[in-house]
């Protein structure tokens, strides 16, 4: 059972416009009130994880993805938490609907930290995992959107509605 299935964007179907469609497989990893996150020079808060490749399976993307961006490993994946729908106008192609869909699952990982093997976009934007709590980074991840500036990393709304969707299940549970 997914505990949360967010969309942004336009979701209504247009038959004139075909879809573009990109997966992606994103950690989440807690610990007490903590949240296991990769943090980066502009500020925010992002899950560990990214794009699944051409003929990857979605759970070796997200061990992939984890190990690259944090230096640890997956130690076991415990369930589907949910999804993250973004469409938008496709940036390259004016009769295409660019649609993200961002895969979260709930994970557990090793102690021992290994080496990050990060792209160079992200070397650039300094990623570095962190523990953080998890209204720190609602909170952090909010100021930057009040500001609205077209500096915030394009996942920001995105992760601050999945944090949020987290506090609320947490709150929940008390």
């Amino acid at each position: 059972m997914m505990v949360f299935n967010i969309r942004f964007g336009f979701q209504e179907e247009d038959d004139k416009k075909k879809i573009i469609s990109r997966q992606a497989v994103r950690a989440v990893i807690l610990k007490s009130d903590s949240v296991f996150m990769i943090h980066n020079n502009k500020g925010d808060y992002k899950f560990p994880g990214g794009g699944i490749d051409a003929n990857e399976k979605p759970i070796e993307a997200l061990k992939r993805e984890v190990q690259e961006e944090t230096g640890r490993f997956i130690t076991k994946i415990v369930q589907k938490l949910g999804e993250v729908n973004e469409r938008s106008m496709d940036k390259y192609d004016a009769n295409a609907i660019f649609e993200h869909i961002s895969h979260y699952y709930l994970c557990e990982i090793a102690d021992k930290q290994g080496l990050q093997q990060l792209d160079e976009y992200e070397w650039e934007l300094n990623f570095h995992p962190v523990w953080v709590a998890l209204d720190r980074a609602i909170e952090q991840n909010e100021c930057l959107l009040q500001n609205n500036t077209t500096e915030n990393n394009h996942w920001v709304r995105r992760e601050t509605a999945v944090l949020k969707a987290l506090k609320k299940l947490g709150d929940n549970g008390r």
